[in-house]
């Protein structure tokens, strides 16, 4: 798709949904042709024409002043305690997952690399930029796409703030003993050549003065 060249040709929805049908489109003819990766040609295109399908209602429901509200997180549940004996061999086939290492997608099919340039036009649009202030949703539909077409580093409206750090627990100051008047008058007059009666003189004190 050859971008006009005004930079928001179309309304942001459009927009997204004509560079992921070309993205698509692309793959599909350039895609991999053998027989082990043919289901990842429709598995993508699901995946990306859901990603425009969520990304259009979300816009909607910014615009009419109704967006999800954030959903509390859930607290973490206890791992599963450990099966006894040998786990039952399960006949259930694993779901088919996207590669998550960046720029997967590019070096799958070098062709799509052009379409991550024209993805960071629609976040010049106001209200592509609105949207993603307002809910953290648009950055999650969002990011996974920039990172398969390999856009680094990701542009500045789409990174996550770092979670603030925990504040490290202060330890309490250890209790600082006192010296009292007679310990005092003991150091002072302390000398070399009187260590022996010094120390008959300390008597239960030793263990204080220890350290010193």
């Amino acid at each position: 798709m050859l971008l006009p060249a005004h930079p928001h040709p179309l309304p942001p929805a459009a927009f997204s949904a004509a560079v992921i049908g070309d993205l698509c489109r692309k793959f599909a003819q350039h895609g991999p042709t053998t027989p082990a990766l043919a289901p990842l040609v429709l598995f993508l295109w699901n995946y990306l024409q859901r990603k425009v399908r969520r990304l259009e209602r979300l816009l909607t429901q910014w615009q009419a002043g109704r967006l999800p509200k954030r959903r509390a997180a859930r607290p973490k549940s206890a791992p599963p305690e450990p099966a006894t004996g040998e786990p039952a061999p399960s006949s259930t086939p694993k779901p088919l997952r996207l590669p998550s290492r960046r720029a997967w997608l590019v070096r799958l099919v070098q062709p799509t690399a052009v379409f991550g340039s024209q993805l960071e036009v629609l976040l010049t649009h106001p209200d592509i930029q609105a949207l993603i202030a307002a809910t953290p949703q648009a950055g999650r539909i969002l990011r996974p796409i920039f990172r398969m077409l390999g856009v680094h580093p990701l542009p500045a409206i789409l990174r996550r703030s770092a979670p603030p750090r925990r504040p490290r627990p202060v330890k309490p100051a250890a209790p600082v003993e006192r010296v009292t008047a007679r310990e005092r008058r003991i150091l002072l007059n302390y000398s070399p050549g009187d260590i022996g009666e010094t120390h008959r003189r300390l008597g239960p004190f030793r263990q204080k003065f220890s350290s010193i």
